[in-house]
């Protein structure tokens, strides 16, 4: 019951997404609606337009531009006074020209506001005016920045049309759009309209430009290795068995997925459009690998197709594990790809990578588990082909496993340290790590378990095992036999000592 109730859940999530495939989202596009010019600190209202990495190549265009922008003041407040908007596009170098600092009781703050007591001049010489913005000096090497761009709103006027921006990015580097304002008038103000960034090389955003060719090595890593494996397929079809059909659906779903991607940042980077449906697709496919992969590797640590023909009584706990992973995972990437541009809320991200994270910690505790017990039995057996494979699987889980803890902890310590997105340009190494360890580790376990003249060796016959289990029981032979390689949670039985 369960299991129908959560995957009822997960058609009528797929359902919702699809009804959302018509929609488009804009490349590196941020839209205003009704976008509240929010108090920060004492004097300073504001709403933040975006963030963008963009890069500088020569003879290519970059730009920021705004479209449609309009400010709404809320009806019987503050609209008999005046006021300036701000649009402030900087880059992360010029953060520390934004307001100045000031020494209060012995305490050191930064204001962006001029008020009655400040005691700031200008480069000219002139005192700064009570509600003026505060920016510190200019910098030789970023001559003209940051840009400020200044939007008077008159007496009585409830709405004012800003005039469309167009600023062209000649050095590369993290910028950001502020909506500022110091004046009390404009307390409750809401803004509209929208920005679009633009990259050299088209508009997707800097973070995920280089995931275009990375998705294009990818995609032919994936053929060749698909080929490779249909070849070797091909001329042992006799030989195959089902473990050997998983790996090939875990192949195809990879090669399928990393071409999606591949055309769906391509249509992005071309058309500056990013259909939901494509996108879709190239997440579901990408969910459905990844938890068809953790599938197979717990059952052939199980010694399913090995040692045991079914996972019998497991299968529902598997599957039930399978399907949670597959949900869980399928909500944090539909967020992170379909939602904003911009990374999104730290808490927001926690609430759905932990889930993922305790669903992979459970995996890799019961695929050590289970190994422990399939290496047991088939020692226990002498099945010296099999044991020798197993431990070759052990070998290469564990340096998978302790590769990933060693990522997950540079990558914590990356995204902790970096808050501001110093290194946005490397931002994409995060995801392309685990893309690529994915592929390394099918790489090792087609290698394993390659289709070949050998290969029924590793493969579960029931008379050829019950024949070991009878020498190695002294001849007794056990009616419930079939137990031993279905139940996982009996412990393997030791042969019986004789003198």
């Amino acid at each position: 019951m369960g299991m129908a109730m959560a995957l009822a859940r997960f058609l009528r999530l797929v359902a919702l997404l699809v009804v959302l495939g018509t929609q488009h989202i804009r490349g590196a596009t941020h839209w205003y609606r009704e976008m509240a010019l929010e108090t920060a600190g004492e004097e300073l209202r504001l709403a933040r337009g975006g963030r963008e990495g963009v890069r500088a190549e020569e003879g290519k265009a970059s730009f920021v531009k705004t479209f449609d922008v309009v400010l709404r003041r809320p009806e019987g407040q503050n609209g008999g006074k005046s006021g300036t908007l701000h649009a402030l596009l900087f880059a992360l170098e010029d953060y520390d020209r934004l307001g100045r600092l000031q020494t209060k009781n012995g305490v050191q703050r930064r204001s962006y506001c001029c008020s009655e007591d400040s005691e700031w001049q200008d480069e000219d010489g002139g005192w700064c005016a009570p509600g003026q913005l505060l920016l510190g000096p200019s910098d030789p090497e970023r001559t003209g920045w940051p840009k400020d761009f200044s939007f008077k709103v008159e007496a009585g006027e409830k709405e004012l049309h800003l005039r469309d921006l167009d600023v062209p990015i000649k050095q590369t580097g993290m910028y950001y759009l502020w909506f500022l304002s110091c004046d009390p008038a404009l307390d409750g103000a809401t803004i509209t309209g929208k920005s679009v960034w633009k990259n050299p090389t088209g508009y997707l955003p800097g973070m995920m430009a280089p995931n275009l060719p990375f998705f294009g090595v990818m995609s032919i890593l994936y053929v060749a290795l698909g080929a490779v494996w249909l070849l070797v397929y091909a001329l042992n079809w006799k030989e195959v068995v089902m473990v050997q059909h998983c790996i090939s659906m875990v192949i195809f779903l990879g090669m399928v997925e990393m071409m999606v991607w591949y055309v769906d940042y391509d249509n992005f980077n071309r058309t500056g459009e990013r259909p939901y449906f494509t996108t879709l697709v190239a997440i579901v496919l990408g969910c459905l690998r990844k938890t068809f992969a953790r599938f197979l590797v717990l059952a052939v640590s199980m010694g399913y197709g090995v040692v045991k023909p079914t996972l019998a009584g497991l299968q529902q706990r598997v599957l039930a594990l399978c399907t949670a992973y597959l949900l869980f995972s399928l909500s944090l990437e539909v967020a992170t790809n379909l939602g904003a541009v911009d990374d999104l809320v730290t808490v927001l991200r926690l609430m759905l990578v932990v889930p993922v994270s305790i669903i992979d910690s459970l995996f890799i505790l019961w695929i050590f588990t289970s190994l422990s017990r399939t290496l047991s039995q088939v020692h226990s057996r002498k099945q010296s082909a099999k044991l020798d494979l197993y431990r070759n699987f052990t070998n290469m889980i564990a340096i998978t496993v302790v590769v990933s803890l060693f990522w997950i902890i540079y990558e914590m310590y990356f995204r902790i340290s970096d808050s501001i997105n110093v290194y946005w340009e490397n931002e994409w190494v995060n995801g392309a790590f685990w893309h690529m360890l994915n592929f390394l580790v099918l790489c090792g376990i087609c290698f394993l378990w390659r289709p070949s003249q050998q290969a029924t060796r590793f493969a579960f016959v029931a008379e050829r095992d019950e024949e070991e289990e009878v020498a190695l029981t002294g001849g007794q032979h056990r009616s419930d036999q079939a137990d031993i390689f279905v139940l996982e949670g009996m412990e393997p039985q030791e042969p019986e000592k004789h003198d």
